[in-house]
């Protein structure tokens, strides 16, 4: 036997794409621009993939976001660092933090799925240099704008903090799709290895779209997307202090309340949110196999923890996932303009406002707390 130092077949995602097409294993017909949209895979992608074809058409090239540098982000945060815009006080902070459910008690937002905001188109569906997240600056922005007017009397965000929260919590649930794509892809790789290629995600999509899988919480993907997009929030808390946190776990509380009024998948995100997506990630690891209950016999759930939720399994890390901006050309500016650094703050939760008052007023409240004087 020959030994290589280095197989035929490198890891870059070209030649992995390359070799989905020679064992058939991708979706041969679909590129966006000319979708035909009797086709089953895209029935229900119809609204989108018509903002696609008339962005297209009207911009020609549909470039995806791009990453600031340093020097950019600092450019920005000394722009904005003058605009304040919150009129929040410490004790409501405090209030909003400590318990944001009391706080949100007759907030009632009517959410929307993030489908209708945006979509994950996967590699397995389109030429390659279509796939990725996709946001849909029309739909963003009216949510927004929706979703402000029930909540401005809170004061707990001015409408450009909203809309950094939403788009990162609309980005991260595309993502999780990404994830699960990602999961299918490395058992698609490993099936071959052992001489048995399997078709994992298109059958898996089939499936789905034929309404073949059971499950309580079906479309059981959509409620652990929702998930993901919850506990990626988490993450932000346990990074940042001050007023960050009190806003985000005030807007987590509000998506939580918000998903009752949601389809069903969606509305069940509640269930899985915590380390409870990994019950939730095993059961679809089983849908993705088509093996019900294998998770009995075979240790599933360590492949859950350890693989299907973790956003390193990724094939394209957050920041480098293609991501493009669609719809009317005044939205998209419009939505640049407000966020003017949309890679960071679909992945880091990045915004350049200053709130350093509130962090002030916050600390004093939660010292005042700790000393029994609130």
């Amino acid at each position: 036997m020959t030994f290589t130092v280095s197989p035929k077949l490198d890891e870059k995602f070209t030649t992995l794409l390359f070799w989905l097409d020679s064992h058939q294993l991708r979706h041969q017909r679909s590129n966006l621009d000319k979708v035909n949209l009797t086709d089953d895979f895209y029935n229900d992608c119809r609204p989108h993939i018509f903002a696609f074809q008339q962005t297209r058409k009207q911009t020609e090239n549909l470039e995806p976001v791009i990453r600031l540098s340093k020097a950019q982000k600092d450019e920005l945060n000394n722009h904005f660092n003058q605009q304040q815009g919150l009129d929040i006080k410490g004790d409501d902070l405090l209030h909003a933090q400590k318990n944001p459910a009391s706080f949100l008690r007759e907030l009632s937002w009517q959410q929307l799925p993030n489908e209708v905001l945006a979509f994950y188109h996967p590699f397995h569906f389109t030429a390659k240099e279509q796939w990725g997240i996709y946001l849909n600056a029309d739909e963003i922005l009216g949510y927004c704008d929706r979703m402000y007017a029930q909540s401005a009397h809170l004061r707990i965000w001015n409408k450009e903090i909203l809309l950094h929260l939403l788009v990162f919590d609309i980005f991260q649930h595309e993502f999780y799709h990404h994830l699960v794509e990602s999961a299918a892809t490395h058992m698609e790789v490993l099936s071959a290895a052992f001489g048995q290629p399997r078709s994992i995600y298109l059958d898996y999509k089939k499936r789905q779209y034929n309404k073949q899988l059971s499950h309580p919480h079906q479309p059981l993907e959509e409620a652990l997307a929702n998930a993901y997009a919850y506990n990626a929030l988490s993450f932000i808390c346990r990074r940042k202090i001050g007023y960050t946190t009190a806003a985000v776990r005030t807007f987590q509380q509000a998506i939580k309340q918000g998903w009752k009024s949601e389809p069903a998948g969606y509305r069940d995100a509640a269930l899985y949110i915590g380390k409870r997506n990994i019950a939730g990630n095993t059961s679809l690891l089983e849908q993705m196999l088509n093996a019900p209950g294998c998770a009995n016999q075979v240790p599933l759930s360590s492949i859950s923890k350890n693989l299907m939720p973790n956003g390193y399994s990724a094939l394209k890390s957050k920041p480098e996932i293609p991501t493009y901006v669609i719809g009317s050309i005044s939205s998209i500016a419009k939505l640049n303009e407000v966020i003017p650094a949309l890679n960071e703050t679909y992945t880091q939760l990045f915004w350049p406002y200053n709130h350093s008052e509130q962090d002030s007023q916050l600390q004093k409240e939660l010292q005042r707390y700790k000393m029994g004087s609130v």
